[in-house]
């Protein structure tokens, strides 16, 4: 997820600034490269879309692997290898690829292709809370656990396991929700778009303006998050962050 985010901020969000500066032009009435702007706005689409769809199947496999390391414990490792983990990111890495190409080509209908995204994209963010869920209740049955265990038998390693593996599941619950804070409301304006035609008015372009940059701003938001909820990534982001000032 930390690769889309920075996809993001370097390559889709100066597109975006280029596009609202182009648009304002475009109203003042002043010259632009027509040819220019319909190429960026094309490759806009496309790195957003990719990024789009990279970010909810990381979310989907960040709930995944939490509720993973919860309820195998010690089998964790042995289910979940380098290899199936890599293997697993090229898979929706290529599918967050593929996804755009089918709109870029033309191989589908508008509206099918529409459908097949919302699709997508509604059953990624179920999926993604029913893996939150199962998440907490399975932690709560590992802290009962945990309780019932003697001192004597490493209790207190087991105890600090369990809140660091609860501490790490909500911070990126968090995460989910604010994914889910972003990406409704452009999901919901592209259906509301799709099906009552699309807005021409002067509202319907500030709010397609505002859902937009909610959306590029999810990818700002998660890394404040992960920094805010899990010490030792805030820890080493103030690391890093300090170094210049070491010298």
């Amino acid at each position: 997820m930390s690769v889309s985010d920075l996809g993001v901020g370097l390559v889709a969000q100066p597109l975006q600034i280029y596009l609202l500066v182009s648009n304002i032009n475009i109203l003042s009435q002043s010259y632009i490269d027509l040819d220019h702007y319909e190429a960026i706005i094309h490759a806009y689409r496309v790195v957003a879309n990719v990024l789009k769809y990279a970010s909810f199947f990381s979310i989907v496999a960040l709930s995944a692997d939490r509720f993973l390391v919860i309820r195998l414990q010690l089998q964790y490792q042995d289910a979940i290898t380098h290899k199936r983990a890599i293997t697993g990111v090229i898979s929706f890495w290529l599918l967050s690829a593929f996804l755009p190409l089918i709109r870029l080509r033309e191989w589908l209908p508008e509206n099918i292709f529409f459908i097949l995204t919302v699709t997508i994209q509604f059953i990624s963010l179920i999926t993604a809370g029913l893996f939150y869920f199962k998440t907490f209740l399975a932690s709560r049955q590992h802290a009962a656990q945990v309780q019932d265990v003697p001192v004597e038998s490493g209790e207190t390693n087991e105890a600090v396991n369990a809140t660091r593996e609860r501490k790490a599941a909500l911070g990126i619950f968090y995460v989910y929700l604010a994914l889910m804070a972003c990406y409704l409301p452009i999901i919901c304006f592209n259906i509301a778009e799709n099906v009552i035609g699309p807005v021409r008015t002067s509202l319907g372009y500030k709010v397609n303006l505002y859902v937009t940059i909610l959306l590029a701003l999810n990818s700002s938001l998660s890394p404040l998050i992960y920094c805010w909820k899990m010490r030792r990534i805030r820890q080493a982001m103030i690391n890093i962050l300090s170094q210049p000032f070491q010298n």
